[in-house]
């Protein structure tokens, strides 16, 4: 008897180590996987600082040409700069709108023309087909 509770407090001592064993593994996945996001969440950080600073840089050195340009008066410069960004966001703007609602009415089209279909091959005729007939009985 003795020595089934010696193994029952071995068998014990076991599962007690592999379940810190795992616990432990749980906790060093989840740190190194915390550790990924806050890594790539500052590697886009900086990426987006990086941008940010050539844009400005890039605007701001169009802006000082045409003030030179201009003869000396970088508020003539710095206007024409902030114009030329603001038509240029507001093309890509309008052009992205124009393409979502070109897009969005394909997709639309698509479906219908794919219903009708459908009901041609089940009913041997569709609902374009069945307005027309009930258009020319009038």
């Amino acid at each position: 008897m003795r020595l089934m509770l010696e193994q029952l407090h071995e068998l014990g001592e076991y599962v007690s180590y592999f379940l810190k064993a795992k616990t432990d593994s749980i906790k060093f996945s989840l740190r190194k996987t915390l550790l990924r996001i806050v890594l790539a969440g500052l590697g886009i950080v900086a990426f987006a600082v990086t941008i940010v600073t050539g844009i400005w840089l890039l605007f701001s050195g169009l802006a000082d040409g045409l003030a030179v340009l201009f003869g000396g008066r970088p508020w003539v410069g710095n206007s024409l700069t902030g114009m030329l960004l603001l038509a240029g966001v507001g093309f890509v703007a309008y052009r992205m709108v124009v393409a979502g609602e070109r897009a969005a009415r394909e997709r639309t089209v698509e479906q219908y023309e794919k219903r009708q279909a459908q009901q041609q091959k089940r009913f041997g005729r569709n609902v374009s087909g069945a307005s027309a007939a009930a258009a020319s009985e009038k």
